[in-house]
């Protein structure tokens, strides 16, 4: 495998939107990179995906279910769509995650045949940003690190909750690597 792609982790209303069910403080402000990353893989035509949780309504991470969130992302509804400034996944794959009630889904690696699908398009480096930081980017990044890929965190496009410095000390210390603007020079 010799060959990179993009993976833009849950830039959806819920999360991205102030009015969202769990905003993620200032994520609408890494839309315009991340549109810049869209582009310059779309240039370079290589491979991006999409995750977007895509939750039932009875799923277990929400609290009236025992979970610690808000019901959130639940598929089919304005909170779970893309964020409309965001370049549409018309331009790559998407990968829907915590689709079953007791799956949580926050890596784009669970349960979504993602590892296969980099296998057939040859895909060895994987470039990460979304949110958040500090759950579904984190344990995408940990997750592509186990699955022996080099991975890059893209600092300038992602952001967290509340733990996003712990969660990047950690990414890089198990083999992840802090990339900006400009990469693929």
């Amino acid at each position: 495998m010799n060959r990179s792609a993009l993976v833009v982790v849950d830039m959806q209303n819920d999360f991205v939107r102030k009015d969202g069910a769990l905003y993620v403080p200032k994520a609408e402000s890494i839309v315009p990179v991340l549109n810049e990353y869209i582009d310059l893989f779309r240039q370079a035509r290589l491979p991006m995906w999409f995750t977007r949780d895509w939750h039932p309504s009875d799923h277990r991470s929400f609290r009236g279910h025992g979970g610690e969130w808000p019901s959130h992302c639940v598929r089919e509804t304005e909170g779970a769509r893309w964020y409309s400034g965001l370049y549409t996944p018309g331009v790559g794959r998407v990968l829907s995650k915590g689709c079953e009630p007791e799956v949580l889904g926050y890596s784009a690696f669970d349960g979504t045949g993602f590892y296969k699908q980099l296998e057939q398009e040859d895909v060895d480096t994987i470039y990460v940003g979304g949110v958040a930081t500090d759950f579904c980017v984190k344990d995408t990044v940990l997750s592509g690190l186990k699955c022996e890929l080099d991975v890059y965190l893209l600092g300038d496009a992602c952001c967290g909750l509340a733990g996003s410095a712990e969660a990047i000390k950690t990414m890089k210390n198990v083999g992840a690597k802090l990339t900006t603007l400009p990469i693929l020079s």
